[in-house]
């Protein structure tokens, strides 16, 4: 099957393909705060995703790999084009229809972002503690 190999700095980060896919997709993306035009304030990362070809019952899935791997000012990130039969197991594959509402994240990545707001609340709430 046709798969996309990431590797950053040298070292591999995930390779990932399905049988059943429709597009594959790679997001390398740079943000930061709406009010800020600071050079030093944004975040670097990357996504891999993509979405299947509709089953028999015409519903399609959402696929993840890799989950938000970070990345720095001078990352090197490579993406080779490759078939192999042994992608990377998915981080996440969910429905994309209307019928069914299923969640984009795992439990774990819902816990790490409700983590994440209470830091970013005690910060804005509790700065001296």
């Amino acid at each position: 099957m046709l798969a996309f190999e990431v590797e950053i700095d040298g070292e591999k980060a995930f390779l990932a393909g399905v049988e059943d896919w429709h597009l594959l997709t790679f997001h390398l993306n740079a943000m930061r705060e709406q009010d800020s035009l600071a050079c030093s304030d944004y975040d670097l990362d990357l996504h891999m995703g993509g979405m299947t070809v509709s089953d028999e019952h015409g519903v399609a899935h959402h696929l993840r790999w890799g989950g938000k791997l970070p990345l720095a000012l001078g990352s090197v990130v490579t993406i080779k084009i490759v078939e192999t039969d042994s992608p990377d197991p998915l981080v996440r594959r969910y429905r994309s229809d209307r019928e069914v509402q299923e969640c984009a994240f795992t439990p774990e990545e819902m816990r790490q972002m409700r983590y994440d707001d209470y830091l970013a609340y005690k910060a804005e709430f509790e700065p001296d503690a």
